[in-house]
């Protein structure tokens, strides 16, 4: 079980290893990982939205808003990394 103390390894941009002690300042995910997520939410939403609007019933727009968010995490991270 974690307490949250434990130093926990965290990689540079050169790819070795630090250890960086987790407290109360350090942050939940980093910042790139949330633009990739945000950008993964309002293409989800978009989709959704778009296909919500062409008359579809909102199950399937729910799935195909779904279905793009998750798609477009992989090619967003690779887009802003």
């Amino acid at each position: 079980m974690s307490t949250g103390d434990e130093p926990r390894s965290e990689r540079g941009a050169q790819g070795g290893g630090r250890l960086v002690p987790q407290g109360a300042g350090s942050p939940l995910i980093t910042q790139h990982a949330a633009v990739v997520f945000l950008l993964a939410v309002v293409i989800g939403l978009s989709v959704g939205g778009l296909t919500a609007a062409s008359g579809k019933p909102w199950p399937v727009a729910a799935i195909a808003g779904l279905t793009a968010a998750g798609v477009s995490i992989q090619p967003a991270h690779r887009l802003i990394g």
